[in-house]
């Protein structure tokens, strides 16, 4: 009682679709946009964020008599915020002295 079903098979052949190449020097000129983009970015940021810090601090200054109370909060804050820049400055290796080769007496 079961019924055949016969399948029709195909005559022709999957082919892949030809593709063009990518040129090498296109390429690394779209990974250098690319990351040249990010760094722009980033570079924004962390301005913004430095911009900021340096407002809060010198609202914490000026205001520090009606901050009192929330002492605690505050230096967490700033806690919080230096560590940011630290390892900011620490991943793009800058230790301070912008040209440390030029400071080194041989």
């Amino acid at each position: 009682m079961s019924d055949a079903v016969g399948l029709n098979s195909s005559t022709t052949t999957w082919e892949t679709p030809s593709m063009k190449s990518l040129d090498e020097a296109v390429w690394q000129g779209w990974k250098a946009q690319g990351h040249a983009q990010d760094g722009r970015g980033r570079g924004t940021r962390i301005k913004a964020l430095k911009l900021v810090s340096i407002i809060a601090l010198l609202a914490v200054a000026a205001l520090w008599s009606q901050l009192v109370s929330h002492e605690i909060m505050i230096r967490c804050v700033l806690v919080a915020v230096g560590g940011g820049m630290m390892f900011e400055a620490l991943s793009k290796r800058q230790y301070g002295c912008r040209d440390l080769k030029a400071a080194h007496i041989d």
